[in-house]
């Protein structure tokens, strides 16, 4: 079918069908509550991966991108990998460690450096060269944690559509993918557009996914796994996953793969660290894939809410509850578990349940936050986490509108003295900001949700 006549429907027409947009349609891209089914009827005739054309399918009016990875703008970008599964994190926290790799990591990248160095008559004979490294290095024979993974050799996509290389939980027709390995030639990816073999990751995700909607893993999770890319003599490291619409975000930048010498190091380690956080990776999601009972499972709603993991599947959160107040901040109603450990509470709602705003930020400003909360200017901190990346994730007490009343709406004698009492506190803010101090140190603390193991639930 060309593309032309592909068949269409925009998001005012769908909403018509499906029912009005909510607030959270209006202020957030892409999130109205009907995007899932939209996009769902969306990748039923989207093309072959191989010809995929981004500058295309990333904007089709009404209907935004067909991947989540920052193109064209700020509105594609999706969910950070920190932000969408412990998996990933734990891989973005070991990116930016900077740690020593092991002797088979430092050997893997040698020998691909060694291999993408030569030259050769037919792509094929590279291509044979790369897998077959991999493969050894990822799929040794004498290491049990990867008993069950396979390479998947049938029943990738309908169609015939497959990466050139796939590891799953079975060799034909898996229900679940771990890593998709893309190759390619620099002189074949255009301008970022046709060819470009990011994209064509992303673009093997919607085919093996969609396909499997009804099943329980995509249900439940949010589809992670791993992409990597090699292109000519560069290699790159990226996370997968399906939110409300596929999301492919790069883990390192494009890796040198010429230097085959100890003389350059200096850009042989950073590809052997790569080797060794995919390595950790695949063995994490296929372990989380064995042990059901330790399967993260998703809460209704959390796809189209885009909800990060440190909410969907912590215990302390009833995550069906979550709403989006704005970029990264949501509402959402603490558990019985957190409330009976003796943590503190959040704030009633008027139906007795107990609502915090939990927030994640890079670079925010804790200390003003606490020094002005205890001037009653700001909702209490009641929680702070420290995320691989430079995030924190700051829970605060949450503050009906209900419970406020403006100045204007105050008696003239009421105002005066409210607007004087907010004055000094502004003024004692300001100060106290200024001055520095340990408040915010003291109301932060490390926390571990960066899993060591397998085991995927936080324990708070």
């Amino acid at each position: 079918m060309a593309r032309s006549m592909r068949p269409s429907l925009s998001v005012s027409a769908f909403c018509v069908l499906a029912g009005p947009c909510t607030e959270t349609c209006r202020h957030v891209p892409f999130s109205c509550p009907s995007a899932p089914e939209l996009y769902a009827q969306r990748i039923k005739s989207v093309p072959a991966p191989s010809q995929l054309i981004p500058s295309v399918e990333q904007q089709l009016p009404g209907l935004g991108p067909l991947l989540l990875n920052w193109r064209p703008d700020a509105g594609a970008a999706g969910l950070l990998p920190e932000l969408t599964d412990p998996v990933f994190t734990a891989a973005v926290a070991r990116l930016i460690s900077s740690f020593r790799p092991d002797e088979a990591s430092l050997l893997t990248a040698g020998l691909l450096c060694q291999v993408t160095a030569k030259f050769y008559s037919r792509e094929a004979e590279l291509s044979r060269a790369i897998i077959t490294t991999l493969e050894d290095y990822l799929l040794p024979e004498d290491d049990p944690s990867v008993e069950e993974v396979y390479i998947v050799r049938r029943g990738f996509a309908d169609r015939g559509f497959a990466p050139a290389w796939a590891l799953g939980d079975k060799a034909v027709s898996p229900t679940n993918v771990y890593l998709a390995v893309e190759l390619g030639q620099t002189d074949k990816a255009g301008v970022g557009d046709s060819g470009d073999s990011h994209y064509k990751g992303g673009g093997h995700h919607v085919h093996f996914w969609r396909l499997r909607e009804a099943r329980e893993t995509f249900k439940a999770t949010y589809c992670p796994a791993f992409l990597l890319e090699v292109v000519g003599s560069h290699i790159r490291l990226s996370s997968l996953a399906w939110l409300d619409r596929v999301t492919v975000f790069p883990l390192t930048p494009l890796l040198n793969l010429l230097p085959a010498y100890p003389a350059t190091d200096r850009l042989l380690l950073p590809v052997a660290r790569m080797l060794e956080v995919l390595r950790m990776g695949l063995r994490m999601l296929a372990a989380r894939s064995r042990e059901s009972k330790q399967q993260l499972v998703l809460p209704a709603g959390a796809k189209a809410l885009g909800l990060p993991w440190h909410i969907a599947f912590s215990p302390r959160y009833i995550a069906s509850t979550a709403r989006r107040l704005a970029a990264r901040t949501f509402l959402v109603e603490l558990s019985d578990a957190a409330r009976g450990a003796g943590r503190v509470e959040g704030s009633p709602d008027g139906g007795g349940r107990r609502m915090v705003v939990v927030k994640l930020g890079r670079g925010y400003g804790l200390a003003a936050h606490v020094a002005w909360a205890e001037l009653g200017l700001a909702p209490q901190v009641l929680r702070v986490l420290r995320i691989p990346g430079g995030w924190q994730l700051v829970e605060m007490e949450y503050l009906p509108s209900e419970e406020w009343t403006l100045l204007h709406d105050l008696a003239d004698a009421d105002r005066e003295g409210a607007l004087q009492a907010a004055l000094e506190a502004l003024s004692r803010a300001h100060h106290d900001t200024a001055a520095g101090g340990t408040a915010a140190e003291a109301a932060a603390r490390d926390g571990d949700e960066v899993p060591s193991t397998p085991t995927p639930i936080p324990t708070s």
